[in-house]
């Protein structure tokens, strides 16, 4: 066989690895201070990312909300293929049906 058979061809590269991480309209609010407004974001396979910006931005928060070690108000996170879901004092995880 070729060496060069195995060699990944143009569809192969063109196809985005899977998303590992998606979060949809994540709210969260402590007290009537609204903290995270409907953030949006996907992390795919091998991809690096930074969250950045000024000090009382939300950055922990997201993380934590993200890692549900803070319960969030509003929206979906979903890492691979387990949907959390907030519940009182609780973490739900579903796995698609």
């Amino acid at each position: 066989m070729p060496e060069d058979a195995l060699a990944p061809g143009p569809a192969d590269r063109d196809v985005a690895p899977a998303r590992v991480i998606e979060v949809r309209r994540l709210v969260k609010r402590f007290g009537n201070a609204e903290v995270l407004r409907g953030i949006d974001l996907d992390v795919r396979a091998s991809e690096v990312v930074c969250i950045i910006g000024p000090s009382g931005s939300g950055k922990s928060t997201l993380l934590r909300c993200i890692a549900f070690l803070e319960v969030y108000d509003e929206g979906d996170v979903r890492i691979q293929v387990v949907e959390l879901t907030p519940g009182r004092g609780s973490c739900v995880a579903r796995l698609p049906a």
